[in-house]
């Protein structure tokens, strides 16, 4: 389970995300990323365009990215309890949500049982780089609700995929370095997730 781990969502665990006003140089970034590690979700693509599509449509509809530079904290922070309300029902996934005075550096974790976000990423950073945590922590909360059920009720494929998670996590307490957790499949699973978002915010004329 995903609760032998906290993912320190540190700032060089993620693609930099800042230049979205350059889609394409954002897009070919992101399908860069994706050759050097080798790691393609399973999932079909139209499966997941669906579903970002849908998480891209409910933040610009509630206006949850909208003039997030000029907002105060408090704001802020009612705003990503309603982000969190949009990955909880759309991934279904059993988590709480916090916001918590964390480390330097540490932009959020997922310890199990709760999504936890740093108060002073939400204080400092855009509305991009705190969405893309937003969505990396949701999909290990996702991953350890997959991994908590039979995998005889997936497809065979992505029962493979599950049972890559659960090897990964097993692995963590032999993890030498930063490059063996990064590159692990649940690490790697979670990134990727968090850039479709990213990507499908940004076909909506949603990232600031």
């Amino acid at each position: 389970m995903l609760e032998q781990f906290q993912d320190n969502n540190i700032e060089n665990d993620h693609i930099e995300t800042n230049d979205f006003e350059n889609s394409k140089s954002f897009e070919d970034e992101f399908v860069n990323f994706k050759e050097i590690n080798e790691y393609i979700s399973v999932m079909d693509a139209s499966v997941i365009e669906a579903h970002t599509q849908e998480i891209a449509h409910e933040i610009i509809e509630n206006k949850l990215n909208e003039n997030w530079e000029n907002i105060p904290l408090e704001e802020r922070m009612e705003r990503c309890d309603q982000l969190f309300e949009i990955f909880s029902d759309k991934l279904e996934i059993p988590a709480d949500f916090d916001i918590e005075v964390l480390k330097e550096n540490e932009f959020g974790y997922f310890d199990g049982y709760r999504v936890v976000m740093n108060v002073e990423h939400l204080e400092n950073d855009s509305f991009d780089k705190v969405l893309d945590t937003m969505a990396h922590e949701c999909r290990h909360a996702y991953q350890q609700e997959c991994m908590s059920k039979d995998l005889d009720s997936y497809s065979g494929e992505y029962r493979g995929e599950i049972e890559g998670w659960k090897e990964a996590v097993n692995d963590y307490s032999y993890f030498t370095g930063f490059c063996d957790y990064h590159y692990s499949a649940i690490e790697q699973d979670a990134r990727e997730y968090a850039n479709n978002v990213l990507i499908s915010v940004l076909k909506n004329g949603g990232a600031q």
